[in-house]
């Protein structure tokens, strides 16, 4: 009875512990409040810029961000354990949106050529769309800043969201995705094991779907 008696004390405790806030200028730059993001949490599991934008698209529910998150969280963790996919039967909301029939084909794809992490989703969805490589730029576009005024409005917001959707959409292509791979393949690079840089392979499949933006290029020159 001792012992139930002190955890019974202990649980209630909680309701008086002590929980420190930080407040932010609304006046700050983007870029203080990322560095402040990243060094408050550098003391524990080190974040970066990526972790900041997919957190601030979790918070987003009025253009589908966290939509968009699941969908680059998903097809992450596809890529490498494609078994997975049975568990996202559970999820119904992500079931009934558009991008739960564009990432059925994972399932059976045991390629380990390219296996993207979400820094590496996020930043060739990002690129290609927006012809921009600051990651921090992304989050101050989903904010809805505007880089000549450095007014923030929520045209940009929607705007930025929607170029994002496509993106990402573009990645999980099973085409694009595919005849990447290929092309990776047909350059002699047959294993994940003699790529040395995944950054280098983000560069080359940006430059992939910017080339299959433009209708001029033949597709067997790409």
């Amino acid at each position: 009875m001792d012992e139930l008696a002190e955890i019974l004390s202990g649980l209630k405790g909680i309701a008086n512990r002590q929980i420190g806030v930080i407040e932010l200028d609304a006046a700050l730059d983007i870029d203080e409040v990322t560095e402040i993001f990243i060094r408050i949490n550098s003391k524990g599991t080190a974040l970066s810029q990526s972790d900041f934008v997919m957190s601030k698209m979790a918070a987003d529910t009025v253009h589908a961000g966290s939509l968009m998150r699941k969908t680059v969280d998903y097809f992450c963790h596809l890529a490498v354990k494609p078994d997975f996919y049975t568990q996202l039967a559970h999820d119904t909301e992500f079931q009934t949106s558009k991008y739960a029939d564009k990432m059925k084909w994972l399932a059976n794809d045991h390629d380990d050529i390219y296996d993207p992490d979400y820094g590496d989703m996020l930043r060739v969805s990002f690129m290609h769309q927006f012809r921009r490589g600051k990651l921090a730029d992304l989050v101050s576009l989903l904010s809805g800043r505007d880089f000549a005024t450095k007014e923030f409005r929520e045209d940009i917001v929607e705007e930025s969201y929607g170029k994002l959707d496509a993106g990402i959409m573009n990645f999980i292509n099973q085409y694009h995705f595919s005849q990447f791979v290929m092309a990776i393949k047909g350059a002699g690079y047959v294993s994940g094991k003699l790529l040395n840089s995944r950054m280098t392979l983000d560069f080359a499949y940006t430059l992939y779907l910017m080339l299959k933006d433009d209708p001029t290029i033949p597709n067997a020159q790409i």
